[in-house]
Formats: structure tokens, C-alpha cells, sequence
């Protein structure tokens, strides 16, 4: 039997400089019923958006100079989903974590 493991993480990083692959995110609860708490490592000005495992977009709204967001998921139907918090105009690596809706 063989395992294999996704993360999810930076994309697009290679050969970008230093200052563009700072941004640490954290989503939490993993397994979420109401809300979603979204933390950066650092003030985050950009644009998150949430997909279904399809890649389905489900929500998408934007974030300016914040270190910490909370987005109601009680309107998901349960399953497997993709957060993603990217630059409004895509000139930088995107950060990408998954949740359960419960």
C-alpha cells in the first residue's frame, strides 16, 4: 500500500525573491461547523478564495492590511474544501490550506 500526502503551501515559488514568499497563513478549526478563523503571519492585503475539491469556487472576497478574518461556513455543505489568499493581481505567490465543513 502506498500513502501519499498533499500539502498545500506556496505555489508558484521558485526563483522569487525573498520578500514575496513571506506569507504564512493558519485556518483554523480543520474541521469547522460555524465559522473559520483565518490568521497571517503578517498584515495581509489581498484576495482569499474558497473552492470545493472540484474547483468550484465557492466564496471569494478580499482582505485589506489584516492579520486575523473570521468567514461564516455554516452556509457550506459538508465536504472537503481549499482556502486560498493571493495578491489582487496575481503578481504573487499564492497560499493555500484545507478544512473540512463538518
Amino acid at each position: 500500500m502506498v500513502l501519499t500526502i498533499f500539502m498545500f503551501g506556496i505555489t508558484g515559488s521558485k526563483d522569487l525573491p525573498e520578500d514575496m514568499v513571506k506569507l504564512s497563513m493558519s485556518v483554523y478549526p480543520s474541521l469547522a461547523e460555524q465559522d473559520l478563523h483565518i490568521s497571517f503571519s503578517d498584515p495581509f492585503t489581498g484576495r482569499l478564495v474558497m473552492t470545493d475539491l472540484s474547483g468550484k469556487e465557492v466564496k471569494r472576497w478580499s482582505v485589506r492590511h489584516r492579520k486575523h478574518v473570521e468567514e461564516t461556513v455554516s452556509d457550506l455543505s459538508p465536504g472537503f474544501y481549499i482556502l486560498s489568499a493571493g495578491s489582487f493581481d496575481g503578481s504573487q505567490p499564492s497560499v493555500s490550506r484545507y478544512f473540512v465543513k463538518k
